[in-house]
């Protein structure tokens, strides 16, 4: 009976690059979502620049606005005493001084209002400023993560192509029945065509504890053994 061993031992390294190229590809495959989500991380980093912005922007317009109301009220103000000269009784001095009392009132309110929201223009100026300078780093950073995930992705590929070369190379070192069994299983088998016996009783690929006569003929490597549970060529690997 031939003694597939050699056969077995070729396969199980042909199998170590197939492990190699598909894990590569799964770093190939996934670059395009890191990229996607480093933009991301960048598009909201420039939604919360531009709230900080709109946050002073519109504190900005609330003190032009305090400040149209200011002038408003301080041409009333001179309004009311220039008309103070023209008044002819008592009762319509008296309503004047009341409305002139009531817009320095309203002055004094506004210049309250003027001040405090100015100690927070100041702020938000600085915040702005300071968010800017961040999102320029933050820009920087993303750029070069970017660029990093398309650096491995460059080398994975031509990693995938010095391996599948090689690998092709190596196949020529198997016999064309256990070859074109271990393709066709590993096609099926989302990628794994050969399968240890861990502990002396199991199937590395799928956990399914192996019969006594399996691991009894595996051990002869007389013929080709399949699992019971996922049909990979089962191996004793030294």
């Amino acid at each position: 009976m031939e003694n597939l061993i050699h056969d077995l031992e070729a396969l199980s390294q042909l199998q170590d690059f197939d492990n190699k190229i598909s894990k590569i590809k799964e770093i190939i495959s996934s670059a395009p979502a890191k990229i996607e989500a480093k933009n991301q991380e960048l598009s909201q980093k420039r939604e919360e620049i531009a709230a900080i912005k709109k946050d002073f922007v519109d504190s900005s317009s609330s003190i032009k606005e305090q400040e149209a109301q200011l002038a408003q009220k301080e041409q009333a103000v001179g309004k009311y005493n220039a008309e103070l000269n023209s008044v002819k009784t008592n009762a319509a001095y008296s309503a004047l001084i009341e409305q002139i009392n009531k817009a320095k009132a309203d002055i004094s309110v506004i210049e309250d209002k003027i001040l405090g929201l100015l100690d927070g223009v100041e702020a938000k100026s600085a915040a702005v400023k300071k968010a800017e300078n961040d999102l320029k780093d933050f820009e920087n950073k993303i750029k070069t993560d970017i660029s990093n995930i398309e650096d491995e992705v460059k080398q994975g590929q031509d990693s995938v192509s010095d391996i599948e070369k090689t690998r092709q190379e190596h196949k020529d070192k198997i016999s064309k029945l256990v070859l074109d069994q271990y393709e066709r299983i590993r096609e099926g088998n989302g990628g794994a065509g050969l399968s240890y016996v861990e502990n002396g009783c199991s199937c590395s690929v799928c956990g399914t504890v192996l019969r006594p006569q399996l691991l009894n003929q595996i051990k002869k490597n007389t013929s080709l053994v399949f699992c019971d549970g996922c049909s990979s060529i089962l191996f004793f690997k030294s």
